[in-house]
C-alpha cells in the first residue's frame, strides 16, 4: 500500500519533538509526506484538509457513517487480504547465503549462484529486470 500522507493529531509535544528529529534522519520525499499536530487546532492552521475527519472533529462526514464504509470496503476485498495470510517464500529457491542475508548475495542477483563459479543454475527472476542507472 502507497501512502501519500499520514497525518498525527494530539500527539504529545515531547512525541514530536522525537518523532521531528527521526523525521530528519528520512528522506526529503517520506519527510513531506508526514505530518505530525499536536492539536486538532494545530492542524486547521496549517491548512490541514479538514474533509478527510468526522464530522465531530469539524469534517464532513459523520464518524459511524465512515466506520461503515470502510467495513463496506474491508468486505469486498476479503478473500484476498486472506490470501495474503497464505503467501509463502520458496526458500528452496534460493542460497544458503541468500536466506542468511548475505551482502555477497545481493550482489549476485536473485538466484545467488555465484558467477564466476560456472553454476548455470539461476534460480529466481534473475535477468527479468534492465538495468537502472542513476546518475
Amino acid at each position: 500500500m502507497r501512502h501519500k500522507e499520514v497525518h498525527a493529531i494530539n500527539t504529545h509535544p515531547s512525541l514530536k519533538f522525537a518523532l521531528d528529529f527521526g523525521m530528519s534522519l528520512i528522506s526529503e520525499k517520506i519527510r513531506k509526506r508526514v505530518k505530525i499536530y499536536t492539536s486538532l487546532e494545530d492542524a486547521i492552521e496549517q491548512k490541514m484538509d479538514t474533509s478527510m475527519l468526522p464530522k465531530e472533529y469539524g469534517g464532513t462526514m459523520p464518524m459511524k457513517e465512515m466506520i461503515d464504509l470502510w467495513r463496506k470496503e474491508l468486505l469486498e476485498v476479503r478473500p484476498m487480504l486472506l490470501n495474503h495470510d497464505k503467501m509463502k517464500v520458496h526458500l528452496h529457491l534460493y542460497s544458503e547465503k541468500a536466506r542468511e542475508g548475505a551482502i555477497s548475495a545481493l550482489k549476485q542477483g536473485f538466484g545467488c549462484s555465484d558467477v564466476n563459479s560456472g553454476d548455470s543454475t539461476i534460480h529466481g527472476i534473475s535477468g527479468s529486470f534492465r538495468k537502472l542507472e542513476v546518475d
